[in-house]
């Protein structure tokens, strides 16, 4: 009986310093991205010229086949892993 609790407060001790460290990966994490609410406002303000953007990529999509096509799928993936963090 005596093991168990001893194991039971190992298990505590160590779940609190893995908490610890997660919490301050996400302070890290954060502040390693505080750059990306500058970009997102510039992307915003763009946003109306989304068209023409469209009708350019479309054009070099079709001059430079499918090389081209790769980058813009990074990008989405990219963004994808990024935007929940900009949420929070």
């Amino acid at each position: 009986m005596n093991d168990l609790a001893e194991r039971k407060q190992l298990l505590l001790a160590q779940s609190d310093a893995h908490r610890l460290l997660i919490r301050l990966e996400c302070q890290n994490l954060q502040s390693s991205l505080r750059w990306l609410p500058p970009v997102e406002r510039v992307a915003q303000a763009t946003h109306s010229y989304g068209w023409v953007l469209g009708a350019a990529a479309g054009l070099m999509l079709a001059w430079r086949g499918r090389s081209l096509l790769k980058w813009p799928l990074r990008g989405l993936a990219l963004w994808r892993l990024v935007r929940p963090f900009l949420k929070s």
